[in-house]
């Protein structure tokens, strides 16, 4: 993963996967091996240093359903599905603010530092959402 001379990032990404399935065959009961779940949270945390995250977590998608295995019961996912989660959440609660400070500000009756006050958040949050709002 550190060099990819001139290849496609992509197709790194799928020998890799491809050379990790083969290596973790199935077991004795023919389920499949552990080793693929961890060996394949080991490469999503070195795809994250190199910014292919997302594209690791589409083609483990697509193997993992042929080898029997739930993504969703791997570690990386359950850490991105919950960083997803408090993003949205912060991101929500950005909105809601900004709403409140453009409402606050329609009616007139508050400077910036009432505002950022009754939000919670510093007088340059409040000015960036309100000029935000006017460009």
């Amino acid at each position: 993963m550190a060099n990819f001379r001139g290849t496609e990032p992509r197709k790194v990404l799928r020998w890799l996967l491809e050379k990790l399935t083969e290596s973790t065959r199935l077991n004795q009961v023919g389920q499949p091996s552990h080793r693929f779940e961890r060996y394949a949270n080991q490469l999503l945390v070195l795809a994250k240093l190199r910014n292919l995250e997302a594209e690791t977590f589409k083609l483990l998608e697509s193997m993992t359903l042929s080898l029997g295995i739930d993504i969703e019961d791997m570690y990386s996912f359950k850490q991105g599905e919950r960083r997803g989660e408090q993003r949205g959440k912060q991101q929500g609660e950005q909105r809601a603010k900004e709403s409140i400070i453009l409402s606050l500000h329609r009616l007139n009756q508050m400077n910036l530092a009432q505002i950022a006050e009754v939000v919670g958040e510093s007088v340059a949050f409040v000015k960036r959402a309100i000029d935000e709002e006017a460009a």
